[in-house]
């Protein structure tokens, strides 16, 4: 197949969507032909096998589309849904989130033109909110995220994501703190920065546990998964719903136990190896880690129906799934 893809940010640039899509077009590109149009700039040389158009211009666009078997767009772009509209056969859109949390004119707009083009969602969650009909794809994790057998699990919780009030970095210490004072000594990883720091490190204060409580700052790689396998216990406290929750396969496939907030895509991510709260009732996540600390036996895992789970989030199972309905789709 000829595919040409759409996606405003695109590598170098590092995020969830940025790493989904430049995952999806290299499984693609082995058997197919792939041009990226991007906004994304790079000022070293592509190492890719596909060519990246990444000054991309509406005409060149629509000339490659027009002699395409596909048209994948990630998310839906009000300066390119015009070439969509003029190929709406062989339009697809993969929705990383929804467009109802916009509240805006052009939030609304792409969210009706959802009615017109072939519709893949991340999750249940994305799809329910969109206007149009959707099939579900979950996305993929990257498998350099494992269990290494020789760490050793000596710390408890582990907070990952950016330091901003949304993902709720708050709550998880706030929490902990109550865990601190039931006279339990335990230990809370903070891993990720950003504009919040100052204000957690206060909370840190107040509640003076500054010796329980570890600020790590940004990881990535290897040193990312080699502390994630040094504790047991992931918390996701997010106060936003989670498009789908690719840190809970993270930290699953790290050997952590997850304690999650039960919104958004983030129990389709952990499905039944989660274990959910209400953000309405955030004592409900002290409960579940003084449970935690008590009865760990509670939270054992099905090691091999989690390994069976992890094996169909790789991206070589996602990619093909793609290509499986855009055969269906497209050159039926």
């Amino acid at each position: 197949m000829n595919i040409i893809i759409y996606s405003s940010t695109f590598y170098p640039n590092v995020g969830g969507l940025e790493n989904i899509m430049e995952g999806l077009a290299d499984e693609w590109s082995l058997s197919n032909t792939i041009t990226v149009f991007t906004k994304t700039k790079n000022i070293n040389a592509d190492n890719k096998t596909y060519p990246i158009i990444r000054k991309t211009q509406l005409l060149a666009l629509y000339k490659k589309v027009k002699k395409a078997d596909v048209f994948v767009e990630a998310n839906i772009s009000l300066k390119t849904c015009l070439v969509g509209l003029l190929c709406k056969k062989k339009w697809v859109v993969i929705h990383h989130l929804p467009y109802n949390h916009q509240n805006t004119i052009s939030g609304k707009l792409k969210n009706q033109l959802t009615k017109i083009c072939y519709n893949i969602s991340v999750s249940n969650y994305v799809a329910s909110t969109l206007k149009g009909k959707s099939i579900i794809i979950n996305n993929f994790y990257n498998t350099n995220f494992r269990r290494i057998d020789s760490i050793e699990k000596k710390k408890d919780f582990v907070f990952l994501g950016r330091l901003v009030s949304d993902k709720g970095a708050d709550i998880a210490i706030n929490a902990f703190a109550e865990i601190i004072k039931k006279g339990f000594n335990s230990t809370l990883t903070i891993i990720g920065d950003g504009p919040e720091k100052q204000s957690l490190l206060a909370i840190v204060d107040k509640e003076k546990i500054n010796n329980n409580v570890f600020f790590e700052g940004t990881l990535t790689g290897e040193i990312l998964v080699k502390k994630l396998n040094e504790h047991k216990i992931m918390i996701i406290p997010s106060r936003w719903q989670e498009p789908f929750g690719l840190i809970a396969l993270e930290g699953l496939a790290c050997g952590c136990i997850i304690i999650a907030v039960n919104s958004g895509g983030l129990t389709e991510a952990a499905k039944e190896f989660g274990n959910y709260f209400s953000i309405d009732d955030e004592n409900n996540l002290t409960v579940l880690m003084e449970k935690f600390i008590t009865k760990p036996q509670l939270f054992n895992v099905d090691k091999n129906k989690l390994k069976l789970y992890l094996a169909s989030r790789t991206k070589e199972i996602v990619a093909q799934q793609y290509l499986i309905y855009f055969k269906e789709k497209m050159l039926a």
